[in-house]
C-alpha cells in the first residue's frame, strides 16, 4: 500500500524512461510516477513545447487529479529541477495540496538562471553545428555509448533537446512568496557548479534546505543512481506518514 508518491522530471531531452530502473530501488510504499513530457517515449507524437511556460501547464495538468489522496514529492534533474521548483508554485497559488519535499539536481536556484546554467552551457546558443553539440553533450555525460553510435537515433534525439535548451531560455524567475517545504539540493561532485549557488537555494523556502553531495560529475544520478535513491528512500521515509 502506498503511502507517498514521488513525480520525478526528467533533465533537456531526457524522458521518463530514465526513471524507470529506479522502480526497484525504490521504498514499497513510495508510488514513483515518471512524468512524461511532450514528443518522446510514450507521447511521442504530440508537438514539442513553444516555450517553458508552457511546458509547466502541461506538467501540472497532468498530475493535478494525483496531488489530494497521498502526499507527495518532487525530483526534478537539471531542468528538471525548474519545472518542479515552478509547479510547487502553481501548485500552491491554485491552492492545491503543496508537495512536502522538493529534491533538487544539478541547478542553481533562480537568481542565477539569468547567467550560465547547465543547459546554456552546454549550447549558449543551439547555433552551434551538430557535432559540437554533441561533444558538448559527450563531455556532460548527456550521451550514451550506444546513442552515439546510432546516427540515425542522434538525429531523431537531437530536435528534442535543443527544443528543450531553447525553452529553459524562456524562463526567467519572477519574484513570488518564498515557499514553506522542505528541500533537498544534490549535484555531483565533479560538476562545474559553485557551491554559492547552490546554497542560495536556501533564499527561496522558509525550512532549511538540506545540500547533498554524490559521486559523479552532471549525470551522477546514474553513475551514483543507488546512492542517490537511498538518499530519497531515507528522506521520504522520515516523514510521520510512516510512522
Amino acid at each position: 500500500m502506498f503511502k507517498f508518491r514521488l513525480f520525478c522530471l526528467p533533465y533537456a531531452g531526457g524522458s521518463a524512461t530514465i526513471y524507470y530502473q529506479w522502480k526497484s530501488l525504490i521504498n514499497s510504499h513510495i508510488d514513483l510516477c515518471a512524468v512524461e513530457l511532450a514528443g518522446r517515449g510514450k507521447r511521442l507524437r504530440e508537438p514539442l513545447y513553444e516555450d517553458f511556460e508552457a511546458m509547466v501547464n502541461d506538467v501540472y495538468n497532468i498530475i493535478e487529479d494525483q496531488l489530494s489522496d497521498l502526499p507527495y514529492a518532487f525530483f526534478g534533474h537539471s531542468m528538471g529541477s525548474a519545472i518542479v521548483f515552478e509547479l510547487a508554485h502553481k501548485i500552491r497559488m491554485n491552492n492545491r495540496p503543496v508537495p512536502s519535499h522538493l529534491f533538487l539536481s544539478s541547478r542553481d536556484a533562480p537568481i542565477t538562471l539569468s547567467e550560465d546554467d547547465t543547459e546554456r552551457d552546454i549550447n549558449k546558443n543551439t547555433d552551434k553545428d551538430d557535432k559540437e553539440f554533441i561533444e558538448d553533450l559527450r563531455r556532460l555525460g548527456g550521451i550514451p555509448d550506444e546513442l552515439y553510435a546510432n546516427e540515425e537515433l542522434l538525429n531523431f534525439f537531437l530536435p528534442i533537446i535543443k527544443c528543450d535548451v531553447n525553452n529553459m531560455r524562456t524562463y526567467s524567475f519572477t519574484s513570488k512568496d518564498v515557499l514553506d517545504l522542505d528541500m533537498s539540493v544534490l549535484y555531483g561532485i565533479n560538476e562545474d557548479i559553485e557551491i554559492s549557488k547552490i546554497e542560495a537555494w536556501q533564499e527561496f523556502t522558509l525550512k532549511k534546505v538540506r545540500i547533498k553531495v554524490f559521486q559523479g560529475g552532471h549525470f551522477y544520478i546514474v553513475s551514483s543512481r543507488n546512492e542517490l535513491i537511498q538518499y530519497i528512500n531515507d528522506t521520504l521515509l522520515s516523514y510521520n506518514i510512516f510512522k
